[in-house]
Protein backbone atom coordinates (compact mmCIF):
# COMPACT_ATOMS: atom_id res chain seq x y z
CA UNK A 1 0.00 0.00 0.00
CA UNK A 2 2.85 2.37 0.92
CA UNK A 3 4.48 1.60 -2.45
CA UNK A 4 1.31 2.60 -4.26
CA UNK A 5 1.06 5.83 -2.26
CA UNK A 6 4.70 6.57 -2.90
CA UNK A 7 4.40 5.93 -6.67
CA UNK A 8 1.39 8.27 -6.72
CA UNK A 9 3.03 11.05 -4.71
CA UNK A 10 6.39 11.14 -6.47
CA UNK A 11 5.14 12.53 -9.79
CA UNK A 12 3.29 15.24 -7.88
CA UNK A 13 6.45 16.06 -5.96
CA UNK A 14 8.42 16.19 -9.18
CA UNK A 15 5.85 18.52 -10.76
CA UNK A 16 5.86 20.77 -7.71
CA UNK A 17 9.61 20.89 -7.70
CA UNK A 18 9.80 21.75 -11.42
CA UNK A 19 7.30 24.57 -10.99
CA UNK A 20 9.17 26.07 -8.10
CA UNK A 21 12.05 28.49 -8.30
CA UNK A 22 14.60 25.69 -7.79
CA UNK A 23 14.59 22.28 -9.41
CA UNK A 24 15.09 19.15 -7.20
CA UNK A 25 15.41 15.58 -8.28
CA UNK A 26 13.77 13.22 -5.73
CA UNK A 27 14.74 9.62 -6.09
CA UNK A 28 12.44 6.88 -4.91
CA UNK A 29 14.55 4.15 -3.36
CA UNK A 30 13.82 0.94 -1.49
CA UNK A 31 15.74 -1.10 1.04
CA UNK A 32 14.81 -4.49 2.35
CA UNK A 33 15.73 -3.90 5.99
CA UNK A 34 17.52 -0.58 6.71
CA UNK A 35 17.24 2.67 4.74
CA UNK A 36 19.64 4.41 7.12
CA UNK A 37 22.48 2.18 5.88
CA UNK A 38 22.43 3.86 2.42
CA UNK A 39 25.52 6.09 2.02
CA UNK A 40 24.82 7.71 -1.35
CA UNK A 41 21.41 9.22 -0.74
CA UNK A 42 20.63 12.40 -2.62
CA UNK A 43 19.18 15.39 -0.80
CA UNK A 44 15.41 15.09 -0.36
CA UNK A 45 15.38 11.57 -1.77
CA UNK A 46 12.92 9.13 -0.24
CA UNK A 47 13.59 5.56 0.86
CA UNK A 48 11.00 2.93 1.58
CA UNK A 49 12.04 0.29 4.15
CA UNK A 50 10.23 -2.89 3.20
CA UNK A 51 10.35 -4.98 6.40
CA UNK A 52 9.18 -2.18 8.72
CA UNK A 53 7.03 -0.37 6.12
CA UNK A 54 8.61 2.96 7.08
CA UNK A 55 9.51 5.93 4.86
CA UNK A 56 12.74 7.92 5.30
CA UNK A 57 13.86 11.26 3.78
CA UNK A 58 17.47 12.18 3.00
CA UNK A 59 18.47 15.46 4.71
CA UNK A 60 22.27 15.94 4.47
CA UNK A 61 23.82 17.96 7.25
CA UNK A 62 26.07 19.66 4.68
CA UNK A 63 26.80 19.61 0.96
CA UNK A 64 26.80 16.19 -0.56
CA UNK A 65 24.97 12.95 -0.02
CA UNK A 66 23.34 11.28 2.99
CA UNK A 67 26.24 9.06 3.97
CA UNK A 68 25.35 8.55 7.66
CA UNK A 69 22.31 7.00 9.31
CA UNK A 70 21.55 10.23 11.19
CA UNK A 71 20.93 12.04 7.91
CA UNK A 72 18.05 9.72 7.01
CA UNK A 73 14.99 11.18 8.80
CA UNK A 74 11.97 9.02 9.55
CA UNK A 75 8.88 10.71 8.16
CA UNK A 76 6.28 7.92 8.56
CA UNK A 77 5.99 5.19 11.18
CA UNK A 78 5.09 1.61 10.56
CA UNK A 79 1.48 0.62 10.32
CA UNK A 80 0.51 -0.16 13.89
CA UNK A 81 0.30 -3.84 14.61
CA UNK A 82 -2.54 -5.11 16.75
CA UNK A 83 -3.69 -8.15 18.60
CA UNK A 84 -3.90 -10.04 15.34
CA UNK A 85 -0.10 -10.37 15.49
CA UNK A 86 -0.55 -12.52 18.62
CA UNK A 87 -2.05 -15.95 18.20
CA UNK A 88 -5.57 -16.72 19.33
CA UNK A 89 -5.86 -16.73 23.14
CA UNK A 90 -2.82 -14.43 23.51
CA UNK A 91 -2.55 -10.72 24.25
CA UNK A 92 0.28 -8.24 23.55
CA UNK A 93 2.56 -7.35 26.43
CA UNK A 94 3.20 -3.91 24.93
CA UNK A 95 4.25 -1.91 21.87
CA UNK A 96 7.34 0.12 21.08
CA UNK A 97 7.54 3.79 20.06
CA UNK A 98 6.59 2.83 16.54
CA UNK A 99 3.57 0.82 17.63
CA UNK A 100 5.17 -2.57 17.05
CA UNK A 101 4.05 -5.37 19.36
CA UNK A 102 6.88 -6.32 21.71
CA UNK A 103 5.61 -9.67 22.89
CA UNK A 104 2.55 -11.78 23.62
CA UNK A 105 1.39 -13.85 26.58
CA UNK A 106 -1.01 -16.73 26.98
CA UNK A 107 -4.12 -15.41 28.73
CA UNK A 108 -5.06 -18.85 30.01
CA UNK A 109 -1.75 -19.75 31.65
CA UNK A 110 -0.36 -16.22 32.23
CA UNK A 111 3.10 -17.75 32.02
CA UNK A 112 4.86 -14.43 31.62
CA UNK A 113 2.87 -12.76 34.42
CA UNK A 114 3.49 -15.61 36.84
CA UNK A 115 7.19 -15.36 36.06
CA UNK A 116 7.27 -11.84 37.54
CA UNK A 117 8.72 -11.48 41.07
CA UNK A 118 5.85 -10.85 43.44
CA UNK A 119 4.69 -12.12 46.85
CA UNK A 120 1.26 -13.25 47.91
CA UNK A 121 -0.52 -10.31 49.50
CA UNK A 122 -1.01 -10.65 53.26
CA UNK A 123 -4.44 -9.94 54.71
CA UNK A 124 -6.26 -9.61 58.03
CA UNK A 125 -6.10 -13.34 58.56
CA UNK A 126 -2.40 -12.94 59.32
CA UNK A 127 -3.39 -11.00 62.45
CA UNK A 128 -4.97 -12.67 65.47
CA UNK A 129 -8.68 -12.35 66.15
CA UNK A 130 -9.49 -8.87 67.48
CA UNK A 131 -6.46 -7.32 65.78
CA UNK A 132 -5.91 -5.63 62.44
CA UNK A 133 -2.85 -4.86 60.25
CA UNK A 134 -1.13 -1.49 60.68
CA UNK A 135 0.28 -1.61 57.14
CA UNK A 136 1.79 -3.68 54.33
CA UNK A 137 5.11 -3.56 52.51
CA UNK A 138 5.71 -3.19 48.77
CA UNK A 139 4.87 -6.88 48.26
CA UNK A 140 1.61 -6.60 50.20
CA UNK A 141 2.89 -8.48 53.24
CA UNK A 142 1.47 -7.42 56.61
CA UNK A 143 4.10 -5.53 58.61
CA UNK A 144 2.56 -5.59 62.09
CA UNK A 145 -0.74 -6.02 63.89
CA UNK A 146 -2.38 -4.06 66.69
CA UNK A 147 -5.04 -5.02 69.21
CA UNK A 148 -8.28 -3.21 68.35
CA UNK A 149 -9.33 -2.80 71.99
CA UNK A 150 -5.99 -1.24 72.91
CA UNK A 151 -6.25 1.23 70.04
CA UNK A 152 -9.81 2.20 71.02
CA UNK A 153 -8.76 2.80 74.64
CA UNK A 154 -5.86 4.92 73.39
CA UNK A 155 -8.20 7.07 71.31
CA UNK A 156 -10.53 7.56 74.29
CA UNK A 157 -7.62 8.52 76.56
CA UNK A 158 -6.33 10.98 73.98
CA UNK A 159 -9.54 12.69 73.00
CA UNK A 160 -11.73 12.48 76.10
CA UNK A 161 -9.73 14.62 78.52
CA UNK A 162 -10.90 14.68 82.14
CA UNK A 163 -11.74 18.11 83.48
CA UNK A 164 -10.06 18.81 86.82
CA UNK A 165 -12.59 21.43 87.88
CA UNK A 166 -15.39 19.64 89.71
CA UNK A 167 -17.40 22.86 89.74
CA UNK A 168 -17.81 22.56 85.97
CA UNK A 169 -21.26 21.12 85.48
CA UNK A 170 -21.22 17.67 83.93
CA UNK A 171 -17.53 16.91 84.59
CA UNK A 172 -15.66 14.95 87.26
CA UNK A 173 -11.97 14.91 88.09
CA UNK A 174 -10.06 11.63 88.28
CA UNK A 175 -10.72 11.09 91.99
CA UNK A 176 -14.43 11.83 91.82
CA UNK A 177 -14.82 9.69 88.72
CA UNK A 178 -13.22 6.72 90.50
CA UNK A 179 -15.53 7.24 93.47
CA UNK A 180 -18.57 7.60 91.24
CA UNK A 181 -17.63 4.58 89.17
CA UNK A 182 -17.16 2.47 92.30
CA UNK A 183 -20.42 3.60 93.85
CA UNK A 184 -22.35 3.33 90.62
CA UNK A 185 -21.41 -0.33 90.31
CA UNK A 186 -23.20 -0.96 93.61
CA UNK A 187 -26.43 0.62 92.41
CA UNK A 188 -28.31 -2.47 91.38
CA UNK A 189 -31.41 -4.44 92.25
CA UNK A 190 -34.66 -2.96 93.50
CA UNK A 191 -33.01 -0.62 96.02
CA UNK A 192 -31.97 1.95 93.38
CA UNK A 193 -29.63 3.81 95.70
CA UNK A 194 -28.81 7.49 95.23
CA UNK A 195 -25.48 9.35 95.21
CA UNK A 196 -24.84 12.44 97.34
CA UNK A 197 -21.98 14.82 98.09
CA UNK A 198 -19.92 13.75 101.11
CA UNK A 199 -19.30 17.41 102.02
CA UNK A 200 -15.66 17.45 100.96
CA UNK A 201 -16.02 17.27 97.19
CA UNK A 202 -16.39 13.50 97.08
CA UNK A 203 -19.37 11.30 96.36
CA UNK A 204 -20.98 8.76 98.69
CA UNK A 205 -23.79 6.30 98.26
CA UNK A 206 -26.85 6.71 100.49
CA UNK A 207 -27.92 3.13 101.04
CA UNK A 208 -31.16 4.26 102.72
CA UNK A 209 -32.03 6.86 100.10
CA UNK A 210 -34.10 5.25 97.36
CA UNK A 211 -35.92 6.26 94.21
CA UNK A 212 -38.37 3.90 92.52
CA UNK A 213 -38.89 6.10 89.47
CA UNK A 214 -41.75 8.02 91.07
CA UNK A 215 -41.02 8.55 94.77
CA UNK A 216 -37.75 9.74 96.32
CA UNK A 217 -37.34 8.44 99.85
CA UNK A 218 -34.88 10.41 102.00
CA UNK A 219 -34.62 9.16 105.61
CA UNK A 220 -32.06 11.78 106.69
CA UNK A 221 -31.12 15.05 105.06
CA UNK A 222 -28.71 17.73 106.25
CA UNK A 223 -28.35 21.05 104.50
CA UNK A 224 -27.61 24.66 105.35
CA UNK A 225 -29.77 25.83 102.47
CA UNK A 226 -33.51 26.31 102.36
CA UNK A 227 -35.60 23.36 101.29
CA UNK A 228 -38.97 23.51 99.59
CA UNK A 229 -41.23 20.67 98.62
CA UNK A 230 -43.61 21.36 95.78
CA UNK A 231 -42.71 25.05 95.64
CA UNK A 232 -39.92 27.40 94.63
CA UNK A 233 -37.84 30.23 96.13
CA UNK A 234 -38.44 29.38 99.82
CA UNK A 235 -38.33 32.18 102.39
CA UNK A 236 -38.02 29.73 105.29
CA UNK A 237 -35.56 26.90 105.88
CA UNK A 238 -38.28 24.35 105.13
CA UNK A 239 -41.47 24.90 103.20
CA UNK A 240 -44.16 22.53 101.92
CA UNK A 241 -46.44 23.70 99.15
CA UNK A 242 -49.25 21.22 99.56
CA UNK A 243 -50.52 18.67 102.07
CA UNK A 244 -47.97 17.01 104.31
CA UNK A 245 -48.05 13.76 106.19
CA UNK A 246 -46.70 12.89 109.65
CA UNK A 247 -46.44 9.58 111.40
CA UNK A 248 -49.57 8.72 113.41
CA UNK A 249 -50.04 5.70 115.65
CA UNK A 250 -52.76 4.38 117.97
CA UNK A 251 -51.67 2.81 121.24
CA UNK A 252 -53.81 0.83 123.68
CA UNK A 253 -51.46 0.62 126.66
CA UNK A 254 -48.38 2.10 128.32
CA UNK A 255 -45.93 3.33 125.64
CA UNK A 256 -42.42 4.83 125.60
CA UNK A 257 -41.92 7.23 122.71
CA UNK A 258 -38.82 7.44 120.48
CA UNK A 259 -37.65 9.21 117.31
CA UNK A 260 -40.09 7.25 115.11
CA UNK A 261 -43.20 8.68 116.80
CA UNK A 262 -45.00 11.91 115.98
CA UNK A 263 -48.76 11.85 116.62
CA UNK A 264 -50.02 9.38 119.25
CA UNK A 265 -53.71 8.45 119.58
CA UNK A 266 -54.36 6.91 122.99
CA UNK A 267 -57.17 4.35 123.18
CA UNK A 268 -56.73 2.63 126.54
CA UNK A 269 -59.40 0.65 128.35
CA UNK A 270 -58.03 2.00 131.61
CA UNK A 271 -55.53 4.61 132.71
CA UNK A 272 -52.20 4.43 130.87
CA UNK A 273 -48.87 6.27 130.77
CA UNK A 274 -46.99 7.72 127.82
CA UNK A 275 -43.30 8.00 128.78
CA UNK A 276 -41.21 10.58 126.95
CA UNK A 277 -37.62 9.97 125.80
CA UNK A 278 -34.89 12.11 127.34
CA UNK A 279 -35.19 15.73 126.35
CA UNK A 280 -31.57 15.65 125.19
CA UNK A 281 -32.23 12.77 122.76
CA UNK A 282 -35.11 14.78 121.28
CA UNK A 283 -33.00 17.86 120.67
CA UNK A 284 -30.34 18.82 118.07
CA UNK A 285 -28.03 20.82 120.27
CA UNK A 286 -25.85 22.00 117.33
CA UNK A 287 -28.70 23.65 115.47
CA UNK A 288 -31.13 24.20 118.36
CA UNK A 289 -33.94 22.03 116.97
CA UNK A 290 -36.33 20.22 119.33
CA UNK A 291 -38.62 17.29 118.49
CA UNK A 292 -42.39 17.74 118.71
CA UNK A 293 -44.92 15.14 119.92
CA UNK A 294 -48.69 15.39 119.83
CA UNK A 295 -50.67 13.10 122.17
CA UNK A 296 -54.49 12.83 121.95
CA UNK A 297 -56.97 10.82 124.05
CA UNK A 298 -59.63 9.19 121.83
CA UNK A 299 -61.36 6.73 124.19
CA UNK A 300 -64.52 7.72 126.08
CA UNK A 301 -63.59 6.05 129.39
CA UNK A 302 -63.18 8.10 132.55
CA UNK A 303 -59.56 6.96 132.88
CA UNK A 304 -56.62 9.28 132.41
CA UNK A 305 -53.62 9.51 130.09
CA UNK A 306 -50.43 10.58 131.87
CA UNK A 307 -47.47 12.08 130.04
CA UNK A 308 -44.37 11.31 132.12
CA UNK A 309 -41.04 13.05 131.65
CA UNK A 310 -37.96 10.83 131.58
CA UNK A 311 -36.65 10.50 135.14
CA UNK A 312 -36.80 13.91 136.83
CA UNK A 313 -37.30 15.82 133.61
CA UNK A 314 -40.33 18.08 133.56
CA UNK A 315 -43.20 19.14 131.32
CA UNK A 316 -43.96 22.82 131.82
CA UNK A 317 -42.12 22.54 135.15
CA UNK A 318 -44.06 19.48 136.40
CA UNK A 319 -42.88 15.88 136.23
CA UNK A 320 -46.13 14.86 134.51
CA UNK A 321 -49.01 16.24 132.47
CA UNK A 322 -52.47 14.57 132.49
CA UNK A 323 -55.22 14.30 129.86
CA UNK A 324 -58.63 13.39 131.29
CA UNK A 325 -61.19 14.18 128.56
CA UNK A 326 -61.92 12.40 125.29
CA UNK A 327 -60.59 14.33 122.24
CA UNK A 328 -58.30 16.39 124.41
CA UNK A 329 -54.70 16.64 123.20
CA UNK A 330 -51.32 18.07 124.22
CA UNK A 331 -48.50 19.14 121.89
CA UNK A 332 -45.08 19.20 123.51
CA UNK A 333 -41.56 20.07 122.32
CA UNK A 334 -38.10 19.46 123.77
CA UNK A 335 -35.51 22.19 124.41
CA UNK A 336 -32.80 19.70 125.30
CA UNK A 337 -33.38 19.63 129.09
CA UNK A 338 -37.18 19.66 129.47
CA UNK A 339 -40.46 19.47 127.51
CA UNK A 340 -42.90 22.30 127.04
CA UNK A 341 -46.58 22.33 126.08
CA UNK A 342 -47.00 24.48 123.00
Amino acid sequence: MCKKILSFLLPLVMITSICSAATYVWINREHATDCTSITDGKSRSLCYEEDSQRLFKCEPTGAGNCDTSAEWKLITGASHTDGANCTAGNSPLGVDANGAVQGCFDVATQTEVNALDHSDHGDGNNCAAGSYPLGVDADGVVQSCTDATTEIDSVIATHLTVVADTNTIGHLNDTDWDIFNGKASALSGSNNQCLTDDGSGGIVSESNMTFDGTILTVPDITTSDSVTVGGSNPDSLFEVDGPQGLAIETVTGNTTLNNTHSTILVNCSGSCTITLPTAASSYNNTDGIGRIYEIKKIDADADTVTLDGNGSETIDGATTAVITTQWESLTIQSNGTSYFII
